[in-house]
């Protein structure tokens, strides 16, 4: 069997056309402004809603579940300040608007967890996948078009389960209940 036969048959995926990572520069004169500033307030309340969401969150069920010693104290303003630059610093740089949670990890703290070296951090991580994912360097769509579609299904299966598994069934163990029930509205 080869790769082309494999892909007809519908075992693989699809080769992934890209563009150039030059035609992002381009998009602004796409975009209709009249739209955009009419529009503002509701946008605004959207782009704040994610990472407000996403921390009280965070703050709520992660520093129950991990010890102070291990990942050291935070607050609300520290997590929304990190956050914060990395939007902005996406926004200046046309990045793309996402809902990063990385707040709970030991690497965002090696990394400098409560300064601007951590939203660096995260954009150079991100810049990295555009310009790797990009037809100068397409590694991410040849890497893509050769994996068959069961493998991927199944890995995320097996994350889905496990981010399930973690908070749901372990959590009540360590967690008070209130916190545990933060999980279970976050959840469901």
């Amino acid at each position: 069997m080869t790769v082309d036969s494999a892909r007809e048959d519908g075992w693989l995926y699809t080769p992934i056309s890209s563009d150039t990572i030059f035609s992002l520069w381009s998009i602004p004169r796409s975009i209709s402004w009249t739209t955009l500033s009419s529009n503002w307030p509701t946008m605004l309340l959207a782009v704040f809603t994610g990472p407000f969401l996403n921390n009280v969150g965070d703050l709520a069920v992660v520093e129950g579940v991990i010890a102070d010693r291990a990942m050291g104290s935070s607050n609300f303003d520290a997590e929304v300040k990190v956050q914060g630059f990395s939007y902005f610093a996406s926004a200046l740089t046309m990045g793309y608007p996402s809902d990063f949670g990385n707040d709970d990890v030991m690497l965002h703290r090696v990394g400098g967890g409560k300064t601007r070296l951590s939203s660096i951090l995260n954009c150079m991580i991100l810049g990295a996948f555009v310009f790797i994912s990009g037809p100068s360097l397409p590694l991410i769509p040849a890497i893509v078009s050769v994996i068959p579609k069961f493998v991927n299904g199944a890995s995320m299966l097996l994350a889905g389960m496990e981010m399930l598994f973690e908070p749901i069934l372990q959590g009540r163990k360590s967690l008070p209940a209130i916190e545990y029930g933060v999980i279970w509205a976050v959840v469901f």
